[in-house]
């Protein structure tokens, strides 16, 4: 996860036994175990949810930023990112650029939750849920409502998109974190998802083929213990 510094490891002892890598700021373990709420907030939602709103998106947003997001006060207000509350001010992207304004916020996120809620009900195929969810995550991270958590955020949607519809959670991998940014760039320089949707495809074959090659070997005796992977 961007911004901890922590191992597989060292964030399996975390949320299985609560233990504090040493060495490591606190402020990553406290990343990690936001994320995780988040996650189990995500898995429940997707068992009943039929659509998405404000509300689950704010609440995404706030349980990412629970315990290391803080009040961020403007010219036109305060906003407490640990609330899920959007951004009122400019918000930075990488490279010099910024992101949309935030008098756009609202209007474009209630398009998102419209475009998202036409066919989430109704799409059956794999391509088409991988279509949607690709697409909800690429707008939410473009929208950058939140003033802090928006990747974290976008990846969630996706995943609660994926969940709902019976699919495994979608891993991307960090050592490919360049790839990722660099689809998200050609998805928006084209005004096309296709590029983005195809990496986060390839990450999600990737990660199912691994996941099996490894209960393969545990079932042959070649594995020395259980391992667990967390969608960060």
């Amino acid at each position: 996860m961007e911004g901890s510094t922590l191992t597989l490891d060292e964030t399996e002892m975390l949320i299985e036994e609560n233990a504090t890598p040493k060495g490591k700021p606190l402020e990553h373990s406290l990343m990690i175990k936001d994320h995780y709420e988040a996650l189990k907030y995500v898995i429940e939602q997707s068992k009943n949810i039929n659509q998405i709103s404000e509300p689950i998106i704010k609440k995404i947003g706030a349980l990412v930023m629970h315990s290391t997001g803080g009040e961020y006060s403007s010219a036109l207000g305060t906003v407490d990112s640990r609330l899920g509350d959007f951004r009122l001010s400019a918000s930075r992207a990488a490279g010099g650029s910024y992101y949309i304004s935030h008098e756009k916020i609202l209007p474009m996120m209630n398009d998102l939750y419209q475009n998202i809620n036409k066919s989430i009900n109704s799409i059956l195929s794999v391509d088409d849920i991988m279509s949607l969810s690709s697409y909800a995550h690429l707008q939410l991270l473009s929208i950058h409502p939140f003033i802090d958590g928006n990747g974290r955020s976008a990846r969630l949607l996706q995943n609660l998109i994926l969940l709902k519809h019976k699919l495994p959670l979608l891993i991307i991998r960090h050592e490919h974190k360049t790839d990722y940014i660099a689809a998200i760039k050609q998805s928006r320089e084209k005004e096309d998802v296709k590029p983005f949707q195809t990496f986060l495809e390839k990450e999600y074959i990737d990660h199912i083929q691994n996941e099996i090659d490894r209960a393969k070997a545990m079932s042959k005796g070649n594995s020395k213990g259980i391992s667990f992977t967390i969608n960060l």
